[in-house]
């Protein structure tokens, strides 16, 4: 019982997690990619 608790809170927390990073990291890039479009005038 408890261990089933735990492992779904553990995989919840993880897919936050996850879901956080990778829109943290899709907006890195999106701005990354913006900066060198203005910089080289794609």
């Amino acid at each position: 019982m408890w261990l089933q608790i735990a492992s779904v809170a553990g995989v919840a927390s993880l897919a936050t997690f996850c879901g956080m990073h990778s829109l943290t990291l899709s907006n890195y890039c999106l701005k990354t990619h913006l900066t060198l479009r203005n910089a080289t005038g794609w």
